[in-house]
């Protein structure tokens, strides 16, 4: 086998030698034909086959690494992948995070036939594992429902027919992948590392890598490299970019300056992409590389290209470009620095980071050098961006200046679309404004038959450079028999031979399977077309399938939708609507304003609303609600003790800085002091009813409050995968449950645990839910109840596992006694695998995957040499399993808790909703 080119940073490989062409696993781990995705889901469903996962086609194959990471040889192999993933100085030295830093292997161009062969009889499902060849299993499994358990060395199948242009009759080609928490690798280094370590106790596997194909090709940025120079020319991964940032000690500055070169370059292909009368010549179209996709200056350049250019189809709109006074950047780095100096309860930073983005209040600061607080953690209450100084909550002890950063509030961006939910190959214009799809499957052709027209768009691939290659779709047609025809707005320009086509266009990335509608409602089909991202503490830590074109069931009032290509906030919210539970709110970015209460009493008799139970605040009242459009009468105050209910004030007394509360809310208003929310409205002003014919504006005046006009009450909420998205204007994903795992995880991390023993003095307050629990919280109590039943089975399985080390010690292989732990193993997971058919509740996934592992193991083949291979001097197997389901345990004990007490400590950050294909709304 050799190396035939890297694209990506994916080893393209020729088989030499037609004998040899197996395909084997790196680590031992879990296999699937669907990318790994988020952990938490709101419920265990089954994706519908559409019938072109079973066709005899080359087959990628992603191996998450699992029980491998119970080898400590592991962690030390992948140490030097945290130069391509650390985020912060500290993050460079943690050995820890290098187990987490590779999150994947990808095998592509895989021989489908070959493949089920090697790996169908070891397909699990939630019925278990069958010895022989379960065809609705492996259907399963092709479909990315459904994953295998493999060894190290493992066969998985055999290369494919060759694919890269060029390549000699009859060859076979595969290609490899490694995939860190940051992006795409080089596989070449992951090889150097493990021949040291990894690999040193097993000589043949250490010399196949020692003498491979795969050659070393990082870093792609050279240590001498100046730092005003990278990313000038070249879009880089963003792995390499971090490493140079790393490995050269760039400053936020020069960090800053690296991301704002790589932008450029993506602004210039958007611009060719979506107005190529204004690109310059001989630039690419952009394409959202998914296999970046933790890119965050990608991120930014869409994000920044569509808030500057809010109205791509309306005829005669230009973008703002970079330069003019109007246009408006996107920075979602996370500022750091290098000298942190220390007066009290005072911080002065070095630096020209913008202080302007600090959200008092909200924001923490990191300082690495503190002995006080082992998090080194500190919340940002007030900040001075004149004399670049931060107050925080308490005195840090710093000896000496050292590095510092901030952790901001958490970023979403939702592209939407973000790119094809069908595609193919060969697209010819047949008429003026028409082309024909030739070659369609009956997958696409019932695909094409979803498509929304005068709402959906084409990307058109091989359009002539320099031209526009995006259309709105006006028309379908399908004739019986026939090759289906769309009708375009526009005249394409298409070489004679076709185009590749892709529908709806997006920024032509992929957004993921998410099973589709399967009936029409009042205003068309209701797709998931976009991806959710969230970007914490500087880095994309997660991207979800989700969609804001919402509102195809209902007519009237409820068939608007939010507008894209905006900026709003998003915030902790928790409905007594059973569908919507624990949500968040989606608001204009002008709608809320944050202060403290400083003062709670009764209004004198005689005074305007005499009797009332009124708050002062510590900011300027009536400066707030000129500044931001709230007309006083209709203002809501969300206490600091209890966010979930918004409390409709009597009046306001912009001379006294005073809020006056109707009586029935005044018991929920906080004693001083106390954090607080002012609200102004509950929604945004500008949405459209994008499903009629023109598109229509939802506006209300800037001086009223949505209610009539606008687009009330928007929530980000779990969606339904059935007929339709279920929601009448919201933004909804049936993945919800993990953007909001990951979400409340980084509150915790970064706003919470440190007030643990200071609640007198802090802005966080942790209330319960009592009475006020949605229907479906009660789910969660019930997840708690399962998690004490497994303190007994982990009891249990400890005696198992003991059992399975005597027989190591002993070296004897008693199949009897294996057949009889195996059964107690399968006893212990049966109960969590049934909780996890409750709906809206945290899975207990992580709390099983020990289990389902050694039951895998055991099953895999050759026991003794799994048992002898994993049970390690240093570390005895039951030890290493037990601490496993122990700290998992713990952790999903937590989740409970964590959602009652912490919800209302107002999880909130900015998000951005952009939109390729706004639709023109008219006046």
């Amino acid at each position: 086998m050799r190396e035939v080119g890297v694209i990506s940073v994916v080893a393209h490989m020729q088989v030499n030698d037609l004998v040899a062409a197996d395909v084997y696993a790196a680590v031992a781990g879990v296999l699937s034909t669907r990318p790994p995705g988020p952990v938490a889901t709101c419920e265990a469903r089954p994706l519908r086959l559409d019938g072109t996962a079973l066709a005899p086609v080359p087959v990628n194959l992603y191996l998450t690494p699992t029980f491998a990471k119970l080898d400590p040889a592991y962690g030390h192999a992948l140490a030097p992948l945290l130069h391509a993933v650390a985020h912060s100085p500290a993050e460079r030295t943690d050995t820890a995070r290098g187990v987490e830093a590779l999150r994947w292997f990808e095998y592509g161009n895989l021989d489908a036939e070959e493949m089920k062969i090697a790996l169908c009889p070891s397909v699990t499902t939630s019925k278990g594992r069958s010895a022989v060849c379960n065809e609705k299993a492996w259907a399963d499994f092709l479909a990315g429902n459904g994953e295998i358990h493999v060894r190290a060395g493992q066969k998985l199948g055999r290369a494919g027919t060759a694919y890269l242009a060029g390549s000699s009759a009859g060859a076979l080609q595969v290609w490899f992948g490694v995939m860190a928490e940051a992006g795409p690798h080089d596989p070449g280094f992951f090889y150097q590392a493990a021949e040291g370590s990894l690999l040193a106790a097993d000589a043949p596997l250490a010399a196949a890598a020692r003498n491979g194909p795969l050659r070393v090709r990082w870093p792609l940025i050279p240590v001498g490299t100046a730092a005003n120079v990278i990313g000038a020319n070249h879009l880089l991964p963003y792995t390499a970019l971090l490493q140079a940032r790393n490995d050269l000690d760039l400053t936020y500055e020069q960090w800053r300056a690296v991301g704002d070169r790589q932008k450029a370059l993506y602004l210039a292909q958007l611009l060719m992409r979506f107005r190529p009368d204004l690109a310059q010549a001989g630039v690419r179209r952009f394409a959202f590389n998914m296999r970046d996709q933790h890119n965050v200056f990608q991120l930014e350049a869409v994000t920044e290209f569509f808030m500057n250019y809010p109205d791509p189809l309306k005829a005669g709109a230009v973008p703002v470009l970079p330069g003019a006074a109007a246009y408006r950047m996107v920075n979602l780095l996370a500022p750091y620095g290098a000298a942190a100096q220390v007066n009290a309860d005072t911080v002065t930073l070095d630096g020209t980071q913008d202080f302007t983005r600090i959200v008092a209040g909200r924001d923490v600061l990191v300082l690495d050098s503190d002995t006080v607080r082992t998090h080194h953690k500190y919340r940002i209450l007030a900040a001075d961006p004149n004399l670049r100084t931060v107050t925080v909550d308490a005195p840090p002890t710093v000896t000496a200046a050292g590095p510092w950063r901030i952790s901001p509030r958490p970023s979403l961006v939702l592209i939407d679309p973000l790119g094809a939910r069908v595609r193919g190959a060969t697209a010819t214009r047949s008429a003026p404004n028409t082309v024909t799809l030739r070659s369609v499957t009956p997958a696409q052709r019932k695909r094409l038959g979803q498509i929304n027209p005068n709402f959906d768009t084409i990307a058109l691939g091989d359009a002539d450079a320099g031209t526009r290659c995006d259309f709105l779709i006006t028309k379908v047609t399908l004739p019986n028999g026939g090759d289906p025809q769309l009708t375009l707005e526009a005249n394409p320009v298409l070489p004679a031979g076709g185009s590749r086509w892709a529908i709806p266009a997006g920024v032509e990335g992929f957004q993921g399977p998410v099973t589709p509608p399967s009936k029409k409602t009042t205003y068309g089909w209701d797709h998931y077309d976009g991806m959710m991202f969230a970007v914490l503490g500087g880095r994309i830590a997660a991207a979800f399938p989700w969609s804001s074109y919402t509102s195809r069931k209902d007519g009237g009032s409820k068939s608007s939708s939010i507008r894209g290509n905006r900026y709003y906030h998003v915030r902790s919210f928790l409905s007594a609507k059973a569908a919507i539970n624990v949500a968040f709110m989606v608001t204009d970015e002008t709608s809320l304003h944050y202060g403290r209460v400083t003062a709670k009493g009764v209004e004198a008799a005689g005074q305007p609303f005499a009797g009332r139970t009124y708050v002062e605040v510590d900011f300027d009242l009536a400066a707030t609600l000129a500044a931001k459009g709230g007309n006083g009468r209709a203002v809501f105050f969300a206490s600091g003790d209890d966010l979930f209910h918004k409390i409709p004030v009597a009046g306001v007394s912009t001379s006294k800085n005073r809020i006056y509360v109707r009586n029935v809310s005044r018991s929920l208003v906080p004693d001083q002091p106390a954090g607080a929310w002012l609200f102004l409205y509950d929604g945004v002003h500008e949405a459209a009813h994008y499903f009629a014919n023109p598109v229509a504006p939802d506006t209300a005046p800037a001086d009223e409050i949505p209610q009539a006009k606008g687009k009330a009450l928007i929530r980000l909420h779990r969606g339904s995968t059935y007929s339709s998205t279920g929601s009448e204007g919201c933004q909804v994903s049936p993945e919800f449950c993990g953007l909001r795992e990951v979400l409340l995880d980084h509150h915790l991390d970064e706003l919470v645990d440190f007030y643990a023993n200071r609640p007198e003095g802090s802005h966080i307050t942790r209330g319960g839910l009592a009475g006020n629990t949605p229907p479906l919280f009660s789910r969660y109590k019930a997840l708690a109840r399962s998690i004490a039943a497994a303190e007994q089975q982990i009891s249990d399985i400890r005696a198992v596992i003991q059992d399975l080390s005597a027989l190591v010690a002993g070296n004897v292989a008693d199949e009897a006694k294996v057949a009889q732990m195996q059964e107690v193993l399968r006893q212990a997971l049966a109960p969590f695998e049934a909780s996890d058919k409750v709906g809206d509740e945290p899975t207990t996934d992580m709390l099983v995957v020990a289990i389902e592992e050694v039951i895998a193991a055991y099953e895999a083949g050759d026991i003794q040499q799994i048992l002898t291979t994993y049970a390690r001097p240093e570390d005895q197997l039951g030890a290493r399993e037990i601490r496993t389901l122990q700290e998992t345990l713990e952790r999903n004990k937590a989740e409970s808790a964590r959602i009652q007490g912490y919800w209302n400590d107002r999880v909130q950050g900015g998000y951005w909703l952009i939109r390729p294909a706004e639709l023109p709304v008219n006046p």
